[in-house]
């Protein structure tokens, strides 16, 4: 699961072909700085709230929020009114058909594409043999912040996205929750 000199992991399942490993999220090799091949991330709040105001900061429309802790920890506002939060939910049932890719899938979105700030997280389960090497159906996520321009990635092989559930495998085999015609019925 990581590079050389990284944290070890051990194996806790196994899942058709694959083993599933057992790490913690905040050490995953993807969410390390320096990657090759990786974007550099945003500009710092401080750039993006110049951006937002429009003009530069000054002492008099400075707003203090930013703070500096130990290392490894970051900062975080307590806010003293209730916080309104959104929730999603979806239900796949779960076939196997035989062909080239099947897909069902949910997306979340925010943004707009036409402003290049579309920000996308899809989650649901393919059918496609020549990603997974087998005609079974697997859990996928996908993300993007930047309308797919040239941020987003595929389940956990770079940061972006971080797991946080230990019940569930991302780009795990379902073929165990496969509904049948006039039989018994799954969904994920």
């Amino acid at each position: 699961m990581y590079g050389s000199g990284g944290p070890s992991s051990e194996t806790s399942l196994r899942s058709g072909q694959s083993n599933i490993y057992s790490t913690r999220p905040h050490l995953r090799q993807t969410l390390r700085p320096g990657i090759t091949g990786h974007q550099g991330l945003d500009p710092g709040p401080e750039q993006y709230l110049s951006r937002r105001m429009g003009h530069q900061r000054s002492a008099s429309n400075t707003v203090n929020v930013f703070a500096s802790g130990p290392e490894g920890m970051i900062p975080i506002l307590r806010n003293q009114r209730p916080i309104r939060r959104a929730k999603a939910n979806g239900y796949f049932n779960v076939w196997k058909p035989t062909l080239e890719l099947s897909l069902s899938q949910l997306w979340i979105t925010a943004g707009s594409y036409a402003q290049n700030n579309l920000n996308i997280i899809e989650v649901g389960w393919p059918v496609c043999q020549l990603i997974y090497g087998d005609d079974q159906p697997h859990l996928f996520v996908y993300w993007t912040r930047n309308a797919y321009w040239s941020a987003g990635c595929y389940n956990l092989a770079c940061q972006g996205f971080v797991q946080v559930s230990t019940t569930v495998v991302v780009r795990g085999s379902l073929s165990s929750f496969v509904s049948q015609t006039n039989r018994a019925q799954y969904e994920i």
